[in-house]
């Protein structure tokens, strides 16, 4: 799989963060507690995801959902609980936090890229490209999520058009970081010639036959 660039990026939201675990998930977790000395699991998180969390992650989580607590809208902070889980992997928790973010700001670029960058690794790659493409819409000079939607065309969805028109417009930025300059000449280099255009082939420009 390739390597998302720059910053950004599903599943249905919750109603509220804050709604009791099943019983199941309560038990389970209660068990987690008792080994993990001086810990606590904020309520409404993920179980599976809260079970493989270190102390230090469980007390930003659980400080992060204080802070909610009179302001449960805050995207900043749903983007930061997002955060959380997408170090963990947890990209469908990740995505039920970015979608209510997105409906408290629905400009919001990095809640979009983080969107973008989770569908991607959840591999549901026209969801992907649908974030990046708004992100784009909010910061035309973003050449992270131009980067993201060439490697996402050229490699995922064979669109390798695209994929070069989308890396080529990264390359003209000035502020694209030499990193992410060579991945995307490394990607142009890798991708399938242009087609010839109708115009080109009748001016007789195009790539000449062997026949």
């Amino acid at each position: 799989m390739g390597q998302m660039g720059g910053q950004a990026g599903g599943m249905p939201m919750p109603e509220g963060i804050s709604e009791s675990m099943p019983p199941a998930m309560a038990e389970a977790m209660q068990k987690q507690r008792a080994s993990q000395e001086g810990q606590q699991t904020p309520q409404g998180m993920p179980g599976q995801a809260m079970a493989g969390m270190d102390a230090d992650g469980m007390n930003r989580v659980g400080a992060m959902m204080r802070q909610m607590q009179g302001d449960p809208n805050n995207a900043t902070v749903l983007a930061m609980l997002a955060d959380e889980f997408m170090h963990m992997q947890d990209w469908e928790a990740a995505v039920s936090f970015l979608n209510r973010a997105l409906v408290a700001e629905p400009a919001n670029a990095r809640v979009m890229g983080l969107l973008g960058i989770s569908h991607f690794n959840m591999k549901e790659y026209d969801a992907a490209v649908q974030y990046f493409e708004s992100l784009l819409a909010v910061e035309p000079d973003n050449a992270g999520a131009h980067y993201n939607l060439g490697m996402i065309y050229t490699r995922f969805l064979n669109r390798p058009e695209e994929g070069r028109r989308r890396l080529e417009a990264m390359l003209l930025l000035p502020t694209v970081t030499d990193p992410l300059r060579r991945e995307a000449t490394a990607l142009l280099e890798a991708a399938p010639p242009a087609a010839a255009s109708p115009a080109d082939n009748a001016s007789g420009t195009g790539n000449a036959s062997s026949s």
